[in-house]
């Protein structure tokens, strides 16, 4: 139940990250959100991504506009929200060399998107291929109201902790308010990213003509 939270917060999130303008006289298409069991961002034109766990793998297909999601989780928030550009761009860039070279490794997914027929056969085409992609900003989980909570080990324990602890006759110090007392670490981010391309900036046409197939 915690990880399908964590996915359908994540997803719309980064649905959120997809409405940033491109230029002035266009816009990112924003989804509409249909609850149920998954959430649904449906984008128009037969584009329905479900809040599964599967749509961080897949590559959309919208009438104008390729879009993928990242996610990315770390301790650190810095590092999530690199994981997760990362995880957005790097499905992107590998889902469209493979639907151009080789579309026979994909298979049609609900809601109009493509991944891999085979999730454990690792048949990505591979290489580097330059996306024009439209700015956007990885996010923390901290804007769905996480906050940034981090837990010092420093932490000045209350009456049952250090300040228990002082010999007889010491000041009393004021206590700080008791924190936890098992598994003292920073608590995880969860970071997620989208990765929106234009069709009239990137056709399957234009990636043909932009990659060239090594045979080894």
């Amino acid at each position: 139940m915690q990880t399908r939270r964590i996915v359908v917060q994540s997803l719309l999130g980064a649905a959120a990250l997809a409405g940033v303008p491109a230029r002035a006289d266009e816009s990112v298409p924003q989804p509409t959100i249909i609850k149920g069991k998954p959430t649904i961002l449906d984008y128009g034109g037969g584009l329905k991504v479900p809040c599964a766990r599967e749509a961080f793998f897949t590559l959309w297909e919208g009438g104008t506009f390729w879009l993928t999601f990242g996610l990315g989780i770390s301790q650190s928030t810095y590092v999530a929200t690199s994981q997760a550009t990362k995880q957005a761009t790097g499905v992107m860039r590998f889902l469209l060399l493979t639907l151009a070279f080789a579309p026979e490794r994909l298979v049609k997914a609900d809601g109009n998107g493509w991944r891999k027929k085979d999730p454990a056969a690792r048949d990505f085409v591979l290489g580097e291929l330059d996306l024009p992609v439209v700015p956007s900003q990885s996010m923390s989980d901290a804007i769905l109201g996480g906050g940034n909570i981090e837990i010092s080990p420093l932490w000045n324990w209350s009456a049952s902790g250090m300040s228990g602890a002082m010999p007889s006759g010491a000041p009393n110090e004021p206590a700080a308010p008791a924190g936890p007392t098992n598994n003292l670490r920073s608590v995880d981010r969860h970071a997620f990213s989208t990765c929106f391309v234009w069709k009239k900036d990137l056709s399957l046409d234009d990636v043909r003509k932009r990659a060239m197939v090594l045979r080894l």
